[in-house]
């Protein structure tokens, strides 16, 4: 079993191991998770397609875990690099901007701004690769 957990100022864990993001610099090898915006789609088809040919494009692979919540734990553990997603609801997030941020990582809005608990888009990854990635997905954007 695996429990992620954080507290401000005093770090994330997965049971009683430390977190800490991935360390890698360089987007050709980062490994990335998205969601698929299906509420979001009508409208975006094109863009999150430019998006995901993106990263294809330019990362070592892309995955889809199905839920924002795991995507953002498991790149506090360094299984994964760096995620996008559209559409999300505070719910989907807090606890994991918690366990990002007390694991080294960065997250934020596409768009750049901080307003990450109203609904809308997220970027996170580590704080290497963290503006190369959110420049390449906001390129792509519709």
């Amino acid at each position: 079993d695996e429990m992620f957990t954080a507290e401000r100022g005093d770090g994330a864990f997965l049971n009683d191991r430390r977190l800490r993001v991935s360390s890698r610099g360089d987007l050709a090898a980062c490994l990335v998770g998205c969601g698929l915006p299906v509420q979001q789609w009508k409208g975006r088809e094109k863009g999150f397609s430019a998006q995901m040919n993106a990263v294809a494009d330019r990362c070592s692979g892309l995955r889809r875990l199905g839920t924002a919540s795991l995507d953002l734990a498991w790149i506090a553990a360094g299984r994964q690099d760096a995620f996008w997603e559209y559409g999300l609801k505070p719910w989907d997030v807090a606890a994991g901007i918690l366990v990002i941020r007390e694991s080294g990582g960065r997250v934020g809005r596409i768009e750049g701004d901080e307003a990450l608990l109203e609904e809308g888009t997220l970027v996170a990854s580590n704080a290497n690769v963290y503006e190369a990635f959110r420049g390449l997905i906001e390129t792509h954007a519709t």
